[in-house]
């Protein structure tokens, strides 16, 4: 499958992918434990490729690409094209996970759009929040890495 088409038969090949490409690609290597050299050995895709894509530096890679990093990361086809393609995309799966919904979609806070550092920021204190012991002798050291990335995320919007 080399171009994608979109429901009137046009070719829609050649987009620029969404800012948010990059990050979901990220966030699943992470929760995924993998290396860029991980996703490199299971996609045949290069590691420094798949960094760049990850920052944005990337804007425009080809299907074949983004299918074979979707395998390597174990991702939907079409949750990578939803956000990938942004234009192309008609429909969202109705139930998805608080970090998905954070990086495929742009939200305001306040009277400014939140920028791709901000949204990862947010999912980093959603991740550190649920992964929380909560209890009496870990809750003032979970409370002060909490802290930490909100007055990151703070600076960040």
């Amino acid at each position: 499958m080399d171009k994608l088409i979109d429901q009137k038969g046009e070719n829609l090949s050649g987009l620029q992918v969404s800012d948010n490409f990059g990050l979901l690609i990220k966030h699943f290597r992470e929760i995924r434990n993998m290396t860029l050299k991980d996703v490199e050995m299971r996609s045949g895709v290069s590691g420094s490729y798949v960094n760049r894509l990850e920052k944005g530096e990337r804007k425009s890679p080809g299907l074949p690409t983004v299918f074979k990093i979707a395998d390597a990361l174990q991702i939907p086809y079409y949750e990578l094209i939803t956000t990938a393609f942004v234009e192309a995309a008609s429909s969202k799966r109705d139930e998805q996970s608080l970090p998905e919904v954070l990086i495929q979609n742009d939200f305001f806070i306040g009277d400014e759009i939140v920028n791709k550092n901000a949204k990862q920021l947010l999912v980093q204190i959603n991740e550190q929040i649920l992964s929380s012991q909560w209890d009496e002798q870990s809750k003032i050291k979970e409370m002060l890495e909490i802290s930490q990335l909100i007055d990151r995320f703070k600076k960040a919007i």
